[in-house]
């Protein structure tokens, strides 16, 4: 089971960029590479838009780049943040995307894989979680502050992997379960001072791939 985690990409409107969407040629990459890396999905922990109300042209490009991978069978998970917060109530991205609305931790399902995930609130919605015991892996989805957070929630929660966005820059949180703020790929992003990272997941070797875009080369960075 091989996933591929990103975050923060802030897909917006842009005259000046390539191809008129700011972040959207690191996008394009992303869904790429997930192709090309054989993943089961793509998990895109929140802030997949910079507004609560995407315009018409980057909704169209979003659906053009999931519809690939869904030609090839791969699932996408997304939720929102506090950027995008409610930008997916009403939208519709493809068949193949799973969009978590609620602020509370709910469960979707592919064959293998349990993704445990909940939309952007303020708060901790790891208190009191534990995954349900299942043949599939189990992993996370959240957008959150990690001061919020309370670490041996996350040790506990009986997850494989728990992918989190917020944060900007790529940051290994210290937990027994491997924990991961992606950061965003997307070059001139606020607040952006690290090099810029999507993460891929293997969970049958519980391995941790952080791929750094740098350049539009990519170099691989392993870590467990």
């Amino acid at each position: 089971m091989r996933l591929i985690h990103t975050s923060d990409l802030h897909l917006r409107e842009d005259k000046q960029s390539k191809l008129g969407i700011f972040g959207g040629e690191e996008f394009n990459q992303i869904i790429k590479e997930t192709i090309k890396r054989n993943a089961n999905a793509l998990l895109i922990a929140g802030d997949l838009f910079d507004s609560k109300r995407p315009s018409k042209k980057v909704i169209s490009f979003v659906k053009r780049e999931f519809h690939k991978l869904d030609e090839k069978r791969i699932t996408v998970f997304v939720i929102m943040g506090d950027s995008d917060q409610g930008a997916l109530n009403s939208i519709s991205l493809g068949k193949n995307v799973k969009v978590f609305k609620s602020t509370e931790i709910i469960c979707k399902k592919i064959k293998g894989l349990s993704v445990y995930g909940a939309s952007y609130l303020n708060d901790n919605p790891l208190r009191n979680f534990k995954s349900k015991k299942s043949k599939n892996r189990s992993v996370g989805l959240l957008h959150v502050d990690i001061e919020d957070q309370n670490l041996s929630d996350i040790s506990n929660s009986g997850l494989d992997y728990l992918a989190l966005g917020h944060y900007h820059d790529l940051s290994k949180v210290k937990s027994k379960v491997p924990c991961y703020y992606s950061g965003s790929s997307v070059k001139g992003l606020k607040y952006k001072k690290a090099r810029r990272y999507f993460i891929e997941v293997d969970l049958d070797k519980l391995r941790v791939n952080l791929v750094n875009i740098q350049n539009e080369k990519l170099k691989r960075s392993v870590t467990t």
